[in-house]
């Protein structure tokens, strides 16, 4: 697991939906909840609307909710995107993300504010996540 306190590192992924190339570095200036997730993961099918609340109560303040799936095939994060009702942006591509964030487990949530700076790394905890994400902004 990253620490928090330290920059997060930039990284390079597919946008599911659009196939657009999507950086960390240009969300720099908004806060960034990072979550890591496999499709066959029950605490990551639980997630889903806990993500969607913080999507939704958050992104219009400038939170960027991002779902990265570095292990599934894009047909079936389509599929769960469309069966879970997914209301934020979901990417793949490079399984490096996952060692350089010091991914282990899934779902991984980090958040990251809007200097880059690792505010939060672990479980997803609404109740934590919540007053951060509404310090941050």
């Amino acid at each position: 697991m990253i620490d928090t306190g330290q920059v997060a590192p930039d990284f390079t992924l597919v946008h599911n939906e659009t196939g657009e190339k999507v950086s960390l570095q240009q969300f720099r200036g908004h806060p960034v909840l990072l979550e890591f997730w496999i499709r066959n993961c029950s605490y990551c099918i639980k997630a889903v609307p806990e993500l969607n609340t913080l999507n939704t109560r958050y992104g219009v303040s400038g939170l960027k909710v991002l779902a990265i799936n570095t292990t599934d095939s894009q047909q079936a994060i389509h599929q769960f995107v469309d069966r879970h009702k997914v209301s934020y942006d979901t990417l793949n591509g490079d399984a490096s993300v996952n060692k350089n964030y010091g991914v282990s487990a899934f779902p991984q949530i980090i958040l990251i504010d809007k200097q880059g700076v690792i505010l939060y790394s672990g479980d997803l905890n609404i109740s934590v996540l919540d007053a951060m994400i509404g310090k941050s902004l």
